[in-house]
């Protein structure tokens, strides 16, 4: 919500605006005008990283993903006050010793790709955007079963739902929204595939785009 946050070409990350939910990982909820390194993170090799609205995720190029802002999970804004001041932390639940790939964050969910294709989801999950077949909240990441045997590439989130690409080019989408899940249905809480030919040359695309 109302901040930037940017990554150098060392891996190092930097952020800027509202501090209001501690998004920027300075240790404090005071706002800033100008770039500043999030210090907590200065001995970790950062390869990408991720904005949510009250949060943010970093990948570090050994696989780990670290979470700071609301809390360690995007949920914890709405019940606590001092987990705004944590500092960047190891997500962990089911994807402590996995190696990530490739990260996505919206409003209050996340997804995280590992790199034999597995996709991970945690926490706010209205609209069954976290794709586990209900509308319970998670605030640790879980492995999206209905994605098991599917070698997923890239991930990409909104407010209200998820994407998965495919390594062939497949595009399967849940949440909530026709046209933003483009499989003519307008509720689903487990990912289904949306058979569309101008989304499946976009996912060959963007699946190439993420390394191996």
């Amino acid at each position: 919500e109302n901040h930037s946050v940017a990554l150098s070409n060392e891996g190092r990350v930097y952020s800027w605006g509202s501090g209001r939910w501690g998004q920027l990982g300075h240790g404090s909820l005071r706002n800033a005008r100008l770039p500043r390194a999030v210090d907590a993170l200065r001995d970790v090799w950062v390869c990408s990283v991720a904005c949510g609205c009250y949060h943010n995720l970093a990948l570090a190029w050994e696989g780990g993903v670290y979470s700071w802002g609301s809390g360690a999970h995007p949920l914890e804004h709405r019940k606590q006050d001092d987990v705004k001041l944590l500092p960047p932390t190891l997500v962990g639940g089911q994807l402590r010793g996995e190696r990530v790939r490739s990260i996505a964050a919206a409003e209050l969910h996340n997804l995280a790709v590992t790199e034999d294709g597995a996709v991970f989801s945690w926490g706010d999950a209205t609209f069954g955007k976290l794709g586990h077949g209900n509308l319970v909240d998670w605030p640790a990441p879980r492995r999206v079963e209905a994605l098991r045997g599917t070698q997923v590439g890239a991930v990409a989130t909104g407010p209200r739902h998820s994407l998965a690409v495919a390594a062939d080019g497949r595009v399967f989408g849940w949440g909530f929204g026709d046209d933003t899940l483009g499989l003519r249905a307008f509720h689903k809480t487990a990912p289904v595939y949306g058979a569309c030919a101008v989304a499946s040359s976009a996912a060959a695309a963007a699946s190439a785009a993420v390394p191996p």
